[in-house]
């Protein structure tokens, strides 16, 4: 048993945020502040014709009215791959809400009259509302070169070969929905320009590649801008809004003034990234033992507007679309195309979640169709030690996957039934996931170095930021472990360009795998050092009793004491005619279970229980998992029950949470978390993460355990009260 890993640690920052202490971007302010708002498009697919600004620019406390033209640099972001968004928008809208000028203003108030005085003339363009419609070959061009945003397909074996072998072919198409982030803390930027150089403190998941983006917009050089994650009130994959922080930017350079941007709430809903709507057909050719022969498959992601993470979203979402499962035949093709809805993004599950709903549905259709135990077919195909994955990687020996399936249904037991009204029907449905930790087959090293102080405390230096998930907190404990000492002697600076190593973005579950990993290290590269200067100095005692010693002597000599540490996973890139490749270093695995009870007449359905069993490796922080699985659960209720995205012509209709509907405390029930006992081979400790696998599954489970409870199939998310009320009357099978 370890000393630290594996133990409760109080998050450093969670006094401040419990008592409002803490100092949110929106908190910040500066004598002298100067507030920007956006002019945005009404239209969501139009040419810009002609903007003038002379009424705003006379506007009393109006300080600049800033458009593409006032931008010395590149008009062109992404949070990652294609720079093909404008920070404003030149020629042509691309999305409702697009914003097209910046009015930085005394006030608020005033910065919003001048917005309101701009007038741009637009000529309305067709809009595209749909990925199917976007694929019609007379379809309007969103984009020069055409409405693909990317493709990518995955190859393994021979499908032709495994439907010759099967005594079943079942083919069904699923769909999901656009759905918001639903962070509490709206999307906002402070930027400062002092002394010939920019300070931007911002809500982000990467600090550094921040710096880059403004860099390019600006013009300047990395030297003369810094960028420092400011405390985060949530994101989950959101929080990466390139025009934003470049907006801001902008305004503090042109004026030399404090600018500060704070969304509102509709602007959060309408033009920040949102969870990519999908549409996926599979066919699974299966013997009637349950063995899975061999998968085929569509996938379709709608991209939004720009192309933003589609790129890397898609080739999560290729391969993970067969799920956990050994499979001989795969012929999957996947495409993500540009509409003018919402730009699509990262958001918890990576495009995992929409796979996942279709690959559970499948495996339950198989337990039905076969006349099977759904727990027996997964257990049947279950990826186990020595199998290859759906992209020819082959599986380690530290791999639970089966063990989460096995525990999971121990743990359920038997469904409760009692004696219910005809219209009252009870449910339990299961549903299964891996998750890659990290970027997929890309070089994604966690950088961190840690530095003795004068006092004898050890402060660890990662780019990539704490959004609230509790890294920081993870960081403390596995360099405590690694060091010896406790915790409260270590402190973690994190995503300030100015102190900090690039670390990579929080994303893609990789902080605890690969960045900890890094920390772990820089915390055993420190130790020789510090060590080796003990000897030196002929300082007897073990270490945490004559560190503050070691530190004061240090610091007296001018010698910096400093251990750097860094990890990359090894992978290979997919080939991109195949998809083969190795492109995580390990993986979180689970299952999870779901009860509840549906109300046919109300079309109400109350979540009762879920048990989540997991192989995540050694838990570093026993309250930090199991806040993970209770918000992450909370979340996929939301998705399978309650949430989405209202588009009309592009324009988000229920922009506010009083018509954006989320889960609450009283639509989870209780949420059982279980870790099957392992140790991984890579990761910090035997530590892997858990932060997006929490959610992946659930949604997954609760429409199997609402099919299973009405007889109905379901293959599009939201399940909504009118939907059951609706198939409950009339008793129709299927929708599609």
């Amino acid at each position: 048993m370890m000393e630290y890993v594996g133990h409760n640690l109080l998050k450093a920052d969670a006094p401040d945020k419990v008592t409002g202490k803490a100092k949110f971007v929106a908190d910040l302010s500066k004598e002298g502040m100067l507030w920007a708002a956006a002019v945005r498009s009404p239209y969501a697919h139009a040419k810009i014709t002609a903007v003038s600004v002379e009424d705003a620019s006379a506007c009393p406390g109006v300080r600049a009215v800033l458009t593409a033209r006032d931008i010395p640099g590149i008009n062109a972001v992404s949070p990652t791959g294609v720079e093909d968004q404008p920070v404003l928008a030149e020629d042509k809208v691309r999305f409702f809400g697009e914003a097209v000028a910046l009015v930085v203003a005394d006030s608020l108030a005033a910065a919003r009259k001048g917005a309101a005085l701009i007038r741009v003339d637009y000529q309305p363009l067709p809009v595209v509302e749909s990925p199917e419609e976007s694929l019609q070959t007379d379809s309007p061009k969103i984009h020069d070169q055409g409405n693909l945003c990317q493709a990518k397909k995955l190859r393994k074996g021979d499908f032709a070969e495994a439907e010759k072998q099967a005594d079943l072919l079942i083919t069904n198409t699923y769909r999901t929905h656009a759905v918001d982030h639903g962070y509490l803390e709206p999307d906002a930027c402070f930027a400062d320009w002092v002394e010939g150089k920019l300070i931007v403190r911002t809500t982000t998941k990467s600090a550094h590649h921040d710096q880059h983006q403004i860099c390019r917009v600006l013009g300047l050089p990395s030297d003369r801008v810094r960028v420092i994650a400011a405390v985060i009130g949530g994101s989950f994959g959101g929080k990466a809004d390139m025009p934003l922080i470049c907006m801001t930017s902008l305004a503090a350079w042109k004026t030399g003034c404090p600018v500060k941007i704070v969304y509102s709430r509709e602007e959060c809903l309408q033009t920040t990234t949102k969870r990519h709507p999908c549409i996926v057909t599979f066919t699974h050719a299966v013997r009637k033992d349950g063995r899975i022969l061999g998968v085929k498959g569509e996938i379709l992601l709608d991209a939004g507007a720009y192309s933003g993470y589609s790129s890397s979203v898609l080739g999560r979402s290729l391969g993970n679309a067969v799920g956990p499962y050994a499979v001989e035949h795969i012929e999957i093709d996947a495409k993500a195309v540009f509409t003018n809805n919402p730009s699509s993004g990262a958001m918890r599950g990576y495009g995992t979640p929409q796979m996942c709903f279709g690959h559970e549905g499948q495996m339950d259709q198989i337990a039905e169709q076969l006349g099977l135990n759904p727990w027996d077919v997964r257990l049947i195909n279950a990826l186990k030690p020595g199998d290859d994955s759906a992209t020819g990687q082959m599986m380690r020996e530290d791999i639970k996957f089966q063990e989460t399936i096995l525990a999971a249904r121990e743990k359920a037991g038997t469904l409760p039934q009692g004696n219910n009204p005809l219209w009252i029907k009870k449910g339990w449905g299961v549903a299964c996931f891996w998750y890659g930790n990290g970027r997929t087959g890309l070089p994604n090293p966690g950088l961190a170095h840690g530095e003795l102080n004068p006092d004898g405390t050890i402060t660890f230096y990662v780019g990539s930021p704490d959004i609230g998930q509790g890294s920081n907190t993870v960081f403390r404990q596995v360099a405590a472990e690694a060091l010896h000492i406790s915790p409260q002697k270590i402190n973690v600076v994190s995503a300030d360009t100015l102190l900090t190593p690039d670390s990579g973005t929080t994303s893609g579950t990789r902080l605890t795998f690969i960045v900890a990993n890094g920390v772990k290290r820089a915390a055993e590269d420190l130790l020789l050092k510090i060590t080796d200067f003990q000897k030196k100095e002929g300082l007897a005692g073990c270490l945490p009793k004559v560190m503050k010693t070691l530190g004061r002597l240090a610091g007296e000599k001018g010698i910096l004491l400093r251990g750097e540490g860094r990890f990359d996973p090894p992978t290979v890139p997919p080939d991109n005619e195949t998809g083969q490749g190795i492109p995580y270093g390990t993986y979180t695995l689970g299952t999870q279970y779901v009860e509840l009870t549906l109300n046919l007449l109300t079309g109400r359905v109350q979540v009762d229980r879920i048990i989540a069993s997991y192989d995540c490796g050694v838990v570093v922080n026993p309250v930090l998992f199991q806040g993970q699985l209770d918000g992450g659960t909370a979340q996929g209720i939301g998705y399978a029950l309650l949430e989405e995205l209202g588009l009309k012509k592009g324009k988000v209709q229920n922009d506010n949470f009083d018509r954006y509907l989320m889960a609450t405390s009283m639509d989870v029930g209780q949420v059982d978390a279980y870790t099957v006992p392992n140790y991984d081979q890579l990761g910090p400790f035997g530590a892997k993460g858990i932060g997006e696998p929490a959610t992946i599954p659930t949604a997954a489970a609760i429409i199997n355990a609402i099919n299973r409870a009405t007889e109905h199939k379901f293959r599009m998310l939201p399940v909504i009260p009118e939907t059951l009320v609706a198939a409950g009357r009339s008793g129709a099978h299927g929708r599609s």
